[in-house]
Order: structure tokens, then sequence, then C-alpha cells
């Protein structure tokens, strides 16, 4: 029976693979079963998900001519252009990684995700000022639901480019459409510390620790904020708890040598 199995996936393969515009399947005898209509934009989502799928499991090669495979199939389908680009930023193909996002963009402007990971493509190779349009359009894309992430990654790459006034605008945005956002809750209590706002800082971080485990971000900036408000009690408790969860985080050495 595993036989059989085998043969028919062989077959069926072998069909799709020449391009034709109908489909035969034949059992181990040779004997034909079943006959279908070619659907180009489903073979173009099953190559789509294949390649995508090699790729999170670390085979670039298969993963790349799957996706050129999908692309062949449906050469107007944005989310093929989409996970083109995903797998072009993986493996560090960076001119060709902004071609495919444009791509998909262009063909379906008000793609949420598209923009959203588009501008977390820009933000990550350093070019900021072009990065955050891309995540305010997300927000307002019809139909995409991820607002408090769009908003946080909006943040995050304005802190990169070193403007926190608009960090921390974008973080108060984020946590009004998810107040309980962890990373949105650490990140408001990053930037107000270095706006030596030490007691908004301690607000965000203490909520932060109502939603969240202690991680060595958080300790570190606890025992900072400690420090700040010259809680001589609080940097220790902090400090001790950093050193015995983590003690090899490179927070834990900045503490043992007094760095903060």
């Amino acid at each position: 029976m595993a036989h059989r199995r085998t043969r028919l996936f062989t077959v069926t393969l072998l069909l799709l693979a020449v391009g034709g515009c109908v489909t035969q399947t034949y059992d181990g005898q040779g004997n034909p079963v079943s006959t279908k209509e070619f659907d180009p934009k489903a073979a173009a989502k099953s190559r789509m998900q294949l390649g995508l799928a090699y790729l999170r499991s670390g085979d670039s090669a298969q993963a790349k001519m799957n996706l050129l495979k999908a692309q062949e199939y449906a050469p107007d389908m944005p989310d093929v252009y989409y996970s083109l680009g995903y797998y072009y930023q993986s493996v560090g193909e960076t001119s060709d990684a902004e071609e495919a996002y444009r791509r998909a963009i262009s063909l379906d402007p008000d793609n949420g995700e598209a923009l959203n990971n588009f501008g977390a493509f820009l933000c990550g190779i350093g070019r900021y000022e072009d990065a955050i349009p891309y995540f305010l359009k997300a927000v307002k894309a019809k139909g995409y639901i991820k607002i408090a992430g769009a908003y946080e990654n909006a943040a995050t790459c304005s802190r990169l480019e070193g403007n926190i006034g608009k960090a921390e605008q974008y973080y108060a945005s984020a946590l009004s459409h998810d107040g309980r956002r962890a990373s949105s809750l650490l990140g408001m209590s990053e930037v107000l510390y270095d706006k030596a706002d030490y007691s908004g800082a301690k607000g965000y971080l203490q909520r932060f620790e109502k939603v969240a485990r202690p991680n060595p971000q958080s300790l570190f900036l606890g025992l900072k904020v400690a420090k700040a408000t010259g809680d001589r009690q609080g940097v220790q408790q902090y400090g001790e708890e950093l050193i015995s969860k983590f003690p090899d985080s490179p927070f834990s050495q900045q503490y043992r040598s007094n760095k903060f």
C-alpha cells in the first residue's frame, strides 16, 4: 500500500512539472484513477508553502526552486513575491529582497502583511527613514489586524534612528491597541528611562512585570531605574535576581562590573 502511494505521488508531480492543463493520476498498475484541470494558482500556493517549509528547515536551494516555480505558475500573485522577498532577505540577498517586496506591494498596495514586513526589512538594513512609513501604511491597510505589532515596529525603528520622541508616540499607539503587550511595555519603559523620566519608566516596568516573566533586559532596566531613583534595595534585588537566573547574560556581566 505504501508503494502504491509513492508511485501515485511521483507521477502526479511529474505531470505538474510539465505544466500541462490537465493532470492525470494513476494507480500502481498504471490504471487512470482521476483527471482534473490544472489550477495554476492552487499549484503556486502549494509550491509557495513547500518553499517556505524548506526555508524553515534550512534547505535554501529547495526553498528557492519551489518559490521560483510558484512564480512561474502565478506571476501576478502578491503572496508569491512576498514569500520570495522573505526568502531573499533570509539568505542575505538584499537587492533581490527589496525588488520582490516592492513587486508584492505593487500588485496589492493594501496588503498589510507585506507592508509591515517590507518595513521590517528596511529597518533591518538600517534604512530607518524609509521603513517607518510602511509600518504606518500597514496600520491603515484594510483587514489588517496586527496593529499593535506594526506600531511597535515603528517605535523600535524610531529608537534605532535616534528619535526617542517618535518612539514614545508609537509605543503609546501600540499599547492603546494592546495594553498588555509585554514587548511594548518594556520598550516604553526604556524610552522613558532614556528621557530621564524615571517615575514613568518604573510605572511601565511594573506593568510589564505583571504580564510577563522577567528577562535579562527587564531586570537590568529595573536595577538602572532603581539606581536612578536612589533605591539601593531595588538595585540589590534586581541585581541578585539577574545573576541568579541569568548568570551568563551580558547584563549580568555589566552588573558585576558595576557598568550601569
